[in-house]
């Protein structure tokens, strides 16, 4: 009985919610062109060393961004994740385990293929990380496709799967490839 009264409870809040949203403009009059945004994302990602470690990142941050023309936007994100490497070296056999946490900064830009509320994105960007357990500074370049949703005048979510190259300054831990997923909840104005 709990259970079916929490399931009307969601359903009528959520039905509130829908209808409490503004009309979304047609796609002659929608235009994201000239307008700033503050977001939220989330982000988990698994990283290779081909060698001898990987590891395995999740996190977050906060960022902003800016449309200076119609179909681009310009972003810069601010994150910390924390990372578990598992190192297997060659020659060793013995495997090795370490938490440590990554401060990440990246600027980015967005190519919004579709000028309309729901359109598919591709993404290039690059940034700069430090480990706080000394593994180095990490320069990363990443590339990525996914769909942006503009679900009324202010609100937008995206949902983006990238991949890309880290290199790392540290000697022992030269470079790695990522695979990763980043999902966003922000405000524009």
């Amino acid at each position: 009985m709990k259970k079916l009264i929490t399931c009307i409870a969601c359903t009528s809040l959520l039905a509130g919610l829908a209808s409490a949203q503004p009309a979304q403009p047609s796609s002659e009059e929608f235009s994201r062109k000239g307008r700033w945004e503050v977001y939220g994302f989330g982000q988990a990602a698994e990283i290779f060393n081909v060698l001898e470690s990987d590891a395995d990142v999740l996190g977050g941050g906060l960022g902003v961004g800016y449309h200076p023309w119609e179909h681009f936007s310009l972003r810069c994100d601010l994150g910390v994740s924390s990372a578990k490497f598992k190192f297997e070296p060659l020659f060793s056999g013995s495997e090795k385990t370490e938490w440590t946490t990554l401060y990440m900064g990246n600027i980015s830009l967005d190519y919004h293929i579709l000028k309309t509320p729901l359109t598919p994105l591709i993404t290039v960007g690059a940034g700069v990380g430090w480990f706080s357990e000394g593994v180095g500074t990490t320069f990363d370049q990443n590339i990525g496709v996914g769909v942006r949703w503009d679900a009324s005048e202010h609100v937008f979510a995206r949902a983006v799967v990238s991949g890309g190259v880290w290199e790392n300054t540290n000697q022992e831990h030269k470079g790695w490839a990522a695979l990763g997923i980043s999902l966003a909840v922000g405000y524009r104005f």
